[in-house]
Formats: C-alpha cells, structure tokens, sequence
C-alpha cells in the first residue's frame, strides 16, 4: 500500500518536478480542497470575463511597444493561478499522503510485532499440542487408578457393612431373649415373693400363737407350783400333829418320802401344723400327787 500511494504522488509530478497541467481527480479534492477550488474557479470567472473588454480598459499600460499583443495576458494569469492553485492542491495531497504513510508505517510496526506474538503463541500451541497427548493419557492412567482404588474401598466398606450388620442383627436376637428371660423371671419372682409373703405371715401367726400358749403354760406352770408348795405346808403340819395310840396296833410304816417336785415344764417351741397347741399333762406328776392325796386320806382316817 505503501507502493502504490509513492507511485501516486510520483505520477502527479512531471520528470523535472513541475507539475502537471491536470485538475486533480474528484477523489483528491474531496473536503476541503473541493471548498477551496470552487472558490478560487469563482473568482477567476470573476476576474477573466471577456478578454477583449478587459484589454481596453487599460490593463495594456505597462506592456512594451515591440510585445506581440496578439497573446491575450489575462489568459496567462488564468494558466499561473491554475498553476498555483494546482501545486497548493498537490502540496496538500502530498501532506495527506505522507502523513498517511507515516500512520501506515506505524502500523505495520505495529502489526509486525503483533505477528511476531502471535508466531511464539503459535510456536507455544504447538508445544503445548505435542506435550497434551501424553499428558492426557497420564491423566487418564492416573484417574483409572484413582476409579479402582475407589471401587475397592467401596467393596471393603460394603463387605465391613455386611458383618456389621450381622453383628447386630446377633446382638439384636440376644437382647430379646435376654429380655424374654428376664421378664419370665420377674414373673417367678413376682410369684415367688407372694408366696414367701405368705408364707411369713403364717409363720408370724402361728410365732403369736405359740407366744399366746407359752405364756398360757406359763401361768398353769405358776399355779401348779402354788398348789405343790401348799400341799407340803399342809403334809409337814399334819406330820407335826399326828400322834400314835398308845398300845395300839404298829405304827404304820412311814409314809415314803415325797418324791422330788418335778422341774418346770419346760418352753417348747410352736407345734407344726396339724397339732394344735394346748395344756401339757404329765403323767407322773399327776400320779404323783393322787398317791400323795390317798395317802393322806388313809392317814387321817387311821
């Protein structure tokens, strides 16, 4: 691009560096430069007129008697203004231009060190697309690996699961049967204290009733003690007062000694069921007394 804009500005001189006698194209007098030479146009038409009404009114006062006054003047001033107006233009395309070739430069610098960051980012992509398969698959190896793994603890973890679960589910039928043992005997024993309740409440009546009897026995034991105790007073004063007839038939042999007073009865423990309690006789003891008692009736009536 940068060719063909020198080609331009070169074409728009001549070889000795005089320019063209050629209007510029519409494309270079776009803008201001279209402004500015419709206006210098006006003012020349304004200026040119007719050659000939100009020429008489005195413009040919400072020409020399020998010039060829067939060559109108007014006609080289428009050529000179057209020249100048044309060089002004041409100047201000060539700014135009090399200032746009100024910014073209830029920006190829510009772009040259853009493509020169894009050929290393493409230089690293490529790299970077010759190292990813193997990293891919590494990847890939790695994430396998980790898979397996996973799947083995899952399996240890159901297997530990599963014991767990028996082990509870045994533990679980344990508790049960404890639990029915234990409710059968807390029925035993609910039956069992009853019974014993019972039983103890029968036992401390029939220990109140031996009490009641003991104490019974007791006073029977007292009184049959008074009784013996007076009936030796009354044996020992009778053998005070009696006297033998004189000349009479033999005394009677004496009266055997009194047998021994028998001990106490002594405390006996409740009866067993069946055998109700009740006043202890003594055989000998009885005998014992009715021999006393006879005796003495013999005697008194000798």
């Amino acid at each position: 691009m940068e060719r063909d804009l020198q080609g331009t500005a070169s074409q728009s001189l001549t070889v000795g560096g005089a320019p063209r006698q050629t209007s510029p194209g519409p494309e270079v007098l776009r803008g201001p430069l279209a402004h500015v030479k419709s206006q210098v146009e006006q003012q020349t038409e304004a200026e040119i007129g007719d050659p000939f009404v100009h020429g008489s009114e005195g413009d040919l006062k400072g020409v020399p008697g020998d010039a060829d006054l067939n060559v109108p003047l007014p006609r080289a001033e428009e050529d000179n203004q057209a020249t100048v107006r044309q060089l002004w233009e041409q100047k201000q395309v060539n700014d135009g231009l090399a200032a746009e070739i100024r910014s073209l430069r830029t920006e190829k610098a510009s772009l040259s060190c853009e493509n020169l960051n894009l050929k290393a980012e493409v230089q690293q992509l490529k790299l970077k697309l010759q190292v990813r398969p193997d990293t891919q698959e590494d990847r890939l190896t790695r994430l396998h690996r980790q898979v397996l793994e996973a799947e083995m603890r899952c399996l240890a973890m159901e297997k530990e699961h599963f014991n767990n679960w028996r082990a509870v589910n045994a533990t679980r039928q344990m508790l049960n049967t404890y639990r029915k043992m234990t409710q059968d005997m807390s029925q035993d024993l609910r039956g069992s204290t009853c019974c014993y309740e019972n039983e103890i409440r029968h036992q401390q009546e029939r220990a109140r009733g031996a009490q009641t009897a003991a104490a019974h026995m007791e006073r029977k034991v007292q009184e049959l003690r008074r009784e013996i105790d007076h009936s030796r007073q009354v044996l020992a004063k009778a053998k005070s007062t009696f006297r033998p007839f004189p000349g009479g038939p033999a005394a009677p042999a004496a009266a055997p000694a009194a047998a021994p007073a028998a001990p106490p009865a002594a405390h006996r423990g409740p009866e067993g069921p069946g055998r109700p309690l009740g006043h202890v006789t003594r055989p000998q003891e009885g005998a014992g007394s009715r021999g006393k008692s006879s005796g003495m009736q013999a005697h008194l009536q000798i």
